[in-house]
């Protein structure tokens, strides 16, 4: 599993939830995201729990698992979506974990503000429409000095 940092996009939503813990937050510039080894997207991971070490960030993702087999029993009609969720969870669990290092975070900081600047100068010259669409690039993974468990 890693972590992988992306620029927010204009069709993204402010509030999202978290994969790990469940909890809705407020997306920033810069997304974080949790992919699987096999590079299965798993969602997005909320500011909190990029900050936590390897065995918390992975006992919450059980944790959450555990909740949706839980909710499976109360909510008949999502029962096999919940419980495929709560499985990928689990599994995803299993997976060593690789956190973006301080430099990547900060090399990523840096991107989007120049990113927004050039496209403020665009718009200011009239030039939004052709010379910077919105997208998003994966970054060149660092891992972080974090437990890797």
């Amino acid at each position: 599993m890693k972590i992988q940092l992306e620029r927010k996009l204009y069709p993204c939503r402010d509030n999202l939830r978290c994969t790990v813990c469940q909890q809705v937050f407020h997306v920033a510039p810069i997304r974080a995201l949790l992919y699987e080894d096999n590079g299965l997207l798993q969602g997005d991971v909320c500011p909190t729990c990029a900050k936590l070490p390897a065995t918390e960030f992975k006992q919450r993702m059980v944790l959450n698992a555990r909740i949706l087999l839980q909710q499976e029993s109360t909510q008949e009609a999502q029962t096999v979506t919940l419980q495929a969720r709560a499985l990928e969870l689990l599994e995803a669990a299993k997976e060593p974990i690789k956190f973006p290092s301080f430099w990547q975070q900060w090399l990523m900081q840096l991107g989007v503000f120049a990113q927004d600047t050039q496209e403020l100068e665009a718009a200011r010259f009239g030039l939004h429409e052709h010379s910077h669409p919105w997208r998003s690039q994966p970054h060149p993974f660092l891992e972080d000095d974090r437990a890797q468990n």
